[in-house]
Formats: C-alpha cells, structure tokens, sequence
C-alpha cells in the first residue's frame, strides 16, 4: 500500500540534491558521509508484515528442532532473537536520526519501534498542508540540536 508520501518520493529527491534512499546505499555509508542524507519512507503497515515475518522465521527453526529430537528452545523470546531473525528478513535498518511523522496522531505506529532508540521524532501534521518548506524547515531545525554521545560520568 503505497501512500501520498510514499508516491511524492521522486519529488523529494529531485528537491533535495544530498539526499538518497536507504534502499540505494549501504548501511556503512549511512554512518560516513558528510553532508549526505538518507531518506526512508514508510506507512503504518511496514512493520506488522516484518516482525509477522520475523516471528515465523523462528517458530519455523524451533519446530524444526522440535522435530530433530532436540528440545525447544528457551520458551521466552528475547529481544536478541527477534534483531536476527528481522536481520534475516531482511528488515533491520539502521537507526534513523531523524522521524518525520505525518498524519493527524502524534504516534509512530508501524515504524518498527526497535529502530528508534535515539531517534529524534517531529511530528509534521496532516498530509494535507504537507509543504517542501516545513521538510526543509524540520531538517534544518535537527542539525542545530545538540547531542551528547559517550560514557556518562559524575566527574
């Protein structure tokens, strides 16, 4: 299901010259290019189908273990399970800096939620006043917050 966004995606990147889809580069060239910008769009239903996927993926593997005579695995699902089965999938991305967020609720629903803990999110309102102003107006406003990364210390 593709959406006004989804489909306004050419227009974005012919606006914004930096800008690439995640699906067209490297996670490792996400994290290593100055001045570059990578852009990923999704809709509220991108991430039932990926952990719908990554939950068959491991009820699959235990059942094939089940049935060779072994034991099932530990019977609680651990957040190290799910990151490799969505890795296997195919839909563990990076961890986006920045979130966009259109829609007439402040929420995030069907962006995976284990991609987002750092993740900046600004909510941008209705799809309806989306305007390429507002777009380049969010942008610029998150690459003025400041962010501390490293080791917390008391000293």
């Amino acid at each position: 299901m593709n959406g006004v966004l989804k489909k306004s995606k050419e227009t974005i990147f012919q606006k914004l010259k930096n800008a690439k889809s995640i699906e067209d580069i490297s996670e490792v060239v996400t994290h290593h290019a100055p001045g570059h910008m990578t852009l990923e769009f999704l809709s509220y239903v991108d991430g039932k189908e990926a952990v719908a996927k990554a939950a068959n993926l491991i009820f699959v593997e235990n059942m094939k273990r089940h049935n060779l005579g072994g034991e099932l695995d530990v019977p609680i699902l651990l957040e190290s399970h799910l990151n490799e089965a969505l890795q296997i999938v195919g839909s563990k991305g990076p961890e986006p800096d920045l979130l966009l967020v259109y829609g007439p609720v402040r929420s995030h629903l069907g962006f995976p939620a284990w991609r987002l803990p750092y993740t900046e999110i600004i909510h941008m309102g209705s799809l309806n006043f989306m305007r390429y102003g507002s777009l380049r107006k969010a942008i610029y406003n998150y690459t003025k917050v400041h962010q501390n990364y490293g080791k917390f210390s008391l000293y």
